[in-house]
């Protein structure tokens, strides 16, 4: 798969409309093309922008007496009589309709059962240099391979942000705020140092002090950024967007240039803690906020 093939795809792969042999291939081009991973993030940016100013435009609103007329039928329909219970000769329209949807969530249920049952297209995320990458020869090891590429890259450019914002301002682009990001960008940034103030406030981590947050850009790449002190050391809580699947909900660490990362992927975003403190320490208040962020995303349906 070339750029050119990528390129056309974009907008299915964005709505996971692609076959899983697809999403595959579309992987492992990402794994070594880091200008389609950085236009496919715009993109999905782009989209989710467009999306948003639909769904507020009142042009776009669907008429409520259509609507509620539609649910009606809809409803009638399926507390009907079954069409595979009626002489095939006297289907009617709708009662055929009803049987093609019937078929099709049935393929649906089969195809998720099918992916939920098959670890080779759900691959765990083996993040830490520590550990081992799948063995060549076991079935989904490229995936395996293209997602630790790409989130090792995500992860340097965190520490990249890291190092040219938080510990000595060198970026080219001067920061924005929270709320210009959310409505720019998606609603991910809005209030999320807040929510990170809050997940703090508790033992262990009274002491833990806000500096800032913003977000930024870095290497084309941009970054909700919140700084905080911890310990005596600056740390940076860095939020990307990423086509990265969720994985679990362990935290994965690296370590780039001296600094510690401890990382984990929510909807469409990949969450970074980057310090100088101790791996114990740095990994020890990403678990603390995570639990928050994962909530926060979940309540804007980020």
């Amino acid at each position: 798969m070339d750029c050119k093939e990528l390129k056309e795809m974009f907008d299915s792969y964005i709505s996971d409309e692609l076959l899983v042999e697809t999403n595959h291939g579309v992987l492992r081009h990402l794994e070594k093309c880091s200008d389609c991973r950085r236009e496919l993030s715009d993109r999905r940016n782009l989209t989710r922008q467009i999306r948003r100013a639909a769904k507020g435009s009142s042009e776009t609103q669907l008429d409520p007496v259509f609507a509620s007329r539609v649910t009606r039928q809809l409803r009638d329909t399926a507390m009907s009589t079954p069409a595979w219970q009626q002489p095939f000769g006297k289907l009617s329209f709708l009662n055929a309709g009803g049987l093609a949807v019937s078929f099709g969530v049935l393929v649906i249920a089969l195809f998720a059962g099918y992916i939920l049952l098959k670890p080779a297209l759900r691959p765990e995320m083996v993040l830490n240099d520590a550990q081992p990458v799948a063995d060549s020869s076991m079935p989904g090891s490229d995936i395996l391979r293209a997602i630790r590429a790409s989130w090792q890259e995500l992860a340097s450019h965190a520490v990249g942000d890291h190092e040219n914002c938080a510990i000595e301002f060198r970026l080219k682009e001067k920061p924005i705020s929270l709320d210009e990001a959310a409505r720019d960008f998606g609603p991910f940034s809005r209030d999320l140092d807040t929510v990170v103030k809050a997940a703090l406030k508790t033992d262990g981590y009274e002491d833990t002090k806000f500096v800032e947050a913003h977000s930024c850009l870095y290497e084309g790449r941009r970054f909700t950024h919140i700084v905080l002190k911890h310990k005596g050391e600056l740390v940076s809580l860095l939020v990307t967007g990423t086509d990265l699947p969720a994985g679990s909900d362990e935290i994965q660490t690296a370590q780039f240039d001296g600094s510690n990362v401890a990382g984990f992927n929510v909807s469409h975003h990949a969450v970074f803690v980057v310090s100088d403190l101790s791996a114990a320490d740095n990994i020890s208040l990403a678990r603390q906020v995570a639990p928050a962020i994962r909530r926060h995303t979940e309540d804007l349906g980020a």
